[in-house]
């Protein structure tokens, strides 16, 4: 049953888009074919997701395979966050992509600095602004993902006022 379930994942790559509607980078996310095909973003294990996506973008092909000349960005949540396995990811092509889940412990933003320090960009999602208790990880952010799909123009126009200046 494993084996039928492994032939079926894939890699999918959701595009980033700039301001301009330029592609800047693709979010690397693990697949299966129900899913896929069904249009919806299910994740059943995050930390086995997260596993599934470096062994498939990164070991055993070269990287730009699945990224071409973009940069990927991998979601980590606390136990990826806090694995070896992630100092093991070439820093210059992938962006770590903190997920909302991760509390703002001083250990997660002593970590997060660690891995900053170590040539890595952070990407935090633009829903943690709302919350003041996630301060010390949006200040570490080399990047501050927003998705417009789901805010109304005023609420974007708050967004975009809040993390400017940042």
């Amino acid at each position: 049953m494993t084996e039928t379930r492994d032939a079926q994942l894939f890699i999918g790559r959701q595009p980033i888009l700039g301001r301009e509607q330029q592609l800047l980078a693709y979010e690397l996310l693990l697949s299966d074919g129900a899913i896929a095909t069904a249009n919806r973003d299910e994740i059943l294990d995050p930390a086995l997701d997260t596993a599934g996506v470096i062994t498939r973008a990164f070991a055993g092909q070269d990287a730009s395979d699945a990224l071409g000349p973009y940069r990927g960005f991998i979601n980590v949540d606390r136990d990826f966050l806090f694995s070896e396995l992630i100092e093991a990811l070439p820093p210059q092509l992938v962006v770590l992509e903190i997920l909302e889940s991760i509390a703002p412990t001083q250990e997660a933003v002593t970590r997060c600095q660690q891995l900053h320090d170590h040539g890595f960009s952070l990407a935090i999602d633009g829903a943690m602004g709302n919350d003041a208790t996630h301060h010390p990880l949006i200040m570490l952010a080399d990047i501050i993902k927003l998705d417009i799909m789901k805010l109304d123009e005023d609420a974007l126009r708050r967004r975009v006022i809040r993390f400017k200046p940042l």
